[in-house]
C-alpha cells in the first residue's frame, strides 16, 4: 500500500509539474504574439520635404511591415512644438500589410505654420497609431517632416468682383 501511494502521489507530482510547464508555454506563446515590432509601423507618405497648402486633401500611407498592426486607429498632426490636431480616428484596417487614408490640413487658426526659413525651416509631421488587436498593445509612427504653406488651397481662392 505504501509503494501504491508513493507512485501516486509521484505521479501527481509530475502531472502538476508537467502542467504548470505547459501553461508557462502556453502564456510565454501568448505574450510573443502580442507583443509588437513597432519598428516596423512607418507612414511612407507624406514625404519628407514635401510641401503642402494649408486646407489641402492628402494621401496618408501607412506601411504595417511585420509590426502585428492590425489597424490604424487615429491620424494626428505635429509640429516640433507638440500637437496641432487630432485630425483622424477611426479602424482603418492594414490589408496587405498597408493603410491609406485621406487627410484635410485643416490647421486651426492661430496654429504657426512657419518655423525658420530655408535650410534652417523645419516642417510638420503625422503621427499614425496603430492597434495590435482589440486591447493592445499599441504602436506609434511619426512621418517625416514636411511643410505646409499657409496660404489657402486654389479651391479656396475669392472670386474678383
Amino acid at each position: 500500500m505504501n509503494k501504491f501511494r508513493s507512485t501516486l502521489l509521484f505521479a501527481l507530482f509530475v502531472y502538476a509539474v508537467l502542467s504548470v510547464a505547459l501553461y508557462e508555454t502556453a502564456n510565454a506563446l501568448a505574450i510573443k504574439r502580442q507583443t509588437p515590432n513597432c519598428g516596423e509601423l512607418k507612414i511612407t507618405s507624406p514625404k519628407a520635404g514635401q510641401t503642402c497648402k494649408k486646407g489641402d486633401e492628402i494621401t496618408v500611407e501607412v506601411s504595417c511591415g511585420s509590426s502585428g498592426v492590425t489597424k490604424i486607429a487615429s491620424l494626428d498632426i505635429y509640429s516640433p512644438k507638440g500637437a496641432i490636431k487630432f485630425a483622424w480616428s477611426g479602424s482603418l484596417p492594414c490589408t496587405g500589410g498597408k493603410a491609406s487614408q485621406k487627410l484635410k490640413l485643416d490647421i486651426p487658426d492661430g496654429a504657426d505654420v512657419k518655423y525658420g526659413t530655408g535650410s534652417d525651416a523645419t516642417g510638420f509631421m503625422i503621427r499614425a497609431w496603430g492597434a495590435v488587436g482589440d486591447n493592445g498593445p499599441h504602436c506609434t509612427a511619426m512621418s517625416d517632416q514636411f511643410h505646409i504653406d499657409d496660404t489657402k488651397t486654389s479651391s479656396k481662392k475669392k472670386k474678383n468682383s
